[in-house]
């Protein structure tokens, strides 16, 4: 691969030392060039490129189950790294996959399989497209989510010009302020819904998208990715598919049994499309204690599974429990301030 940019000499001095006691998890959701990304979930193609180039470089690939063998055995390799991506969009097939086989770095991919079935996006992806893209929208808008009437206002805001777009699209949710009302709408809903089921959530877009007159049709850059190119992203071997539940919930909120039933199906799904066993899980949002529980940990064990993976923001250890792997959350940057921050992240021995 041409190199893209230069590094460091501190970032370089450090690569080349060797750290045999930890290793990381990173995690990805997109590789796509947005106009806009309020969840920053993103990372260009361009930039990904440089990170794969990093990792190649300076540091010792891996899948994720040959880190787990390698946590099983006690032998974990000098500064270690694994790639992962959650929820399954369909630029993870036709930006991601082509990268890392020119890299030829490993990925495991987690799918939310209920998104699957139908070209739809994501909740969080709908209440941008309905909130914050260019349209127009009923100048008093209400919904009932869960158990909670609301009504908007929107007055001046009915329409959202092209030019207002363009001025606020670099917005994210990182920010103290909101630009327009809008802003404020689609933060609250966002925070509403994360909190309730999958058929909750559905129910709850379905009506909103009603009443909002935007209809359902999925932005071919916002799909997630449907069963034939599940196939493809599998094919080669050089990406694993693990589940990430069928409708991505926050699994603490359910009962144990819909929890489940969103597990299993996720696993059996997948298994369906791509005719192999499926190993790997990650837990939708994966903050311990909030998004899952102890009995979420069991229920993966039970189910076959021989590794979850988290959010929790930390290095992985020779001790670390396998169905709660720790993960570092990964945002669109070029090579070297990613190689700072793996410099960073990996203490040196």
């Amino acid at each position: 691969m041409q190199k893209l940019f230069n590094l460091g000499n501190r970032a370089v001095r450090w690569f080349r030392k060797e750290n045999t006691n930890a290793a990381l998890i990173l995690l990805y959701h997109r590789i796509a060039k947005l106009p806009a990304d309020p969840q920053l979930l993103s990372v260009s193609p361009a930039h990904f490129a440089e990170h794969l180039e990093v990792l190649r470089q300076y540091t010792h690939p891996l899948s994720l189950q040959q880190l787990v063998d390698a946590l099983r055995s006690g032998n974990l390799p000098p500064r270690a790294v694994v790639i992962t991506f959650d929820d399954g969009y369909s630029d993870n097939l036709t930006h991601a996959k082509p990268l890392l086989a020119q890299a030829d770095i490993p990925a495991t991919i987690f799918i939310s399989t209920g998104y699957t079935e139908q070209e739809q996006e994501f909740w969080w992806d709908e209440l941008e497209r309905i909130f914050l893209q260019p349209n127009t929208l009923p100048q008093t808008l209400s919904l009932k989510v869960a158990d909670r009437f609301q009504e908007w206002n929107l007055e001046n805001v009915a329409t959202y010009h092209q030019e207002e777009y363009d001025r606020d699209r670099h917005w994210n949710v990182l920010q103290a302020t909101n630009p327009t009302p809008r802003h404020l709408i689609y933060r609250a809903l966002h925070q509403q819904l994360f909190g309730l089921s999958g058929a909750e959530i559905a129910a709850t877009l379905q009506k909103l998208q009603e009443k909002s007159g935007q209809g359902t049709i999925a932005r071919l850059t916002h799909r997630p990715m449907i069963k034939e190119e599940i196939v493809q992203l599998a094919e080669e071997g050089l990406i694993e598919v693990g589940a990430h539940t069928m409708t991505h919930p926050v699994l603490a909120n359910l009962p144990i049994a819909a929890q489940q039933v969103e597990i299993e199906r996720s696993k059996t799904t997948l298994e369906t499309i791509l005719g192999h066993s499926v190993n790997s899980f990650s837990y939708p949002f994966g903050t311990p204690q909030v998004s899952y529980t102890s009995q979420t940990v069991e229920l993966v064990r039970e189910m076959g599974f021989n590794c979850a993976v988290t959010t929790s923001p930390e290095l992985v250890e020779g001790s670390c429990d396998r169905y709660q792997l720790p993960r570092i959350g990964i945002r669109d940057c070029n090579g070297d301030e990613f190689a700072e921050q793996l410099q960073e992240l990996l203490p040196v021995a």
